[in-house]
């Protein structure tokens, strides 16, 4: 999940880690569970990318990233023009893809055409949208997945557990003491919400986005000086899933 480089900006000193997930059902109260691992949570092995991958696109997709993304995780001041954005959203990506295979094959969102596109176009799909802030949380889990299937029209009765293909996910990512990361992709071809969903205002001065770019995409100075709280992180990785879930009630 997180590269040997990164061991000189993120420390692993912690002897124990713990994840937890929860099944949000419409005819239920919500289960959760919780496991102990022994490591830190940056230490963390996912065994899911071959070698050919491993030391080769995404080798040199990490070494491209790395002179935009330390200053970040120093806490420095940087402005990001259009190719480090561009970067910086393929390496969150890569990322993303890769840690959606540490927590079983039911919470896979992102379809192998996403895979593809990004092996062969080093930027993430058009329909990505990615985030970028500074955090200062103390409790708030560093890595928040939110998964769902978004359908077309109801069906009747309720599927027992998690949905056999989830087509939507959210990845909100505190990399180290100082950035934070926000992700929302879907493969769903729908309308509605992925076209008027917005951050939450209280938090949205402190978040830039990055990806897709326009014509009229800018320079991004990213900052330490808004930096959003436990309870901001929290609001930001809740945000679009209670929306939606709000949305499909009213219908």
């Amino acid at each position: 999940m997180w590269a040997d480089w990164l061991r000189e900006y993120i420390p692993r000193v912690e002897a124990y880690h713990a994840t937890g997930r929860t099944l949000v059902h419409p005819a239920r109260e919500p289960e959760t569970t919780i496991k102990k691992r022994t490591g830190d949570f940056h230490a963390r092995r996912i065994y899911c990318v071959c070698r050919i991958c491993n030391n080769g696109w995404m080798s040199r997709l990490q070494e491209m990233t790395k002179p935009f993304l330390v200053p970040m995780l120093q806490g420095r001041e940087i402005s990001l023009h259009k190719r480090a954005q561009r970067l910086l959203a393929a390496w969150t990506a890569m990322m993303v893809m890769v840690t959606e295979y540490g927590e079983g094959r039911d919470m896979i969102a992102v379809p192998a055409s996403d895979r593809d596109f990004l092996r062969n176009e080093e930027v993430p799909p058009r329909r990505w949208r990615i985030w970028i802030g500074a955090h200062s949380n103390k409790t708030f889990p560093l890595y928040s997945h939110f998964v769902s299937e978004f359908v077309e029209k109801k069906t009747e009765g309720n599927p027992e557990g998690l949905s056999e293909s989830p087509n939507t996910q959210t990845s909100t990512i505190c990399v180290g003491e100082h950035l934070l990361i926000f992700v929302l992709s879907s493969s769903f071809v729908g309308r509605g919400i992925f076209r008027t969903w917005t951050l939450p205002a209280q938090i949205r001065p402190g978040m830039q986005q990055i990806w897709p770019h326009s014509i009229r995409t800018r320079d991004v100075r990213w900052t330490t000086s808004r930096r959003l709280t436990d309870q901001g992180v929290a609001l930001l990785a809740n945000s679009f899933f209670d929306t939606a879930t709000e949305m499909a009630a009213l219908r």
